[in-house]
């Protein structure tokens, strides 16, 4: 899992790392934050399409269920 600020630059990068070593990844879209929204909902949308990554909110998906499902 994913979470923390900058979600366009460091995150972005961090899931582009985690994606090139095939790792499953979730950034759930209520836990990264960002200056600009709109650039924090572009980087969601690469992460999710381009990378393979969940974007669900933390609500809809238990940690113990995510990790379960690895």
């Amino acid at each position: 899992m994913l979470s923390g600020f900058a979600a366009d630059i460091c995150i972005l990068f961090t899931a582009a790392d985690a994606h090139l070593r095939t790792y499953d990844q979730w950034v759930p879209r209520d836990a990264v934050a960002g200056d600009h929204d709109e650039r924090v909902a572009w980087a969601l949308e690469i992460m999710r399409k381009s990378l393979g990554a969940e974007t669900a909110d933390t609500q809809a998906l238990a940690l113990k269920d995510w990790i379960a499902a690895g």
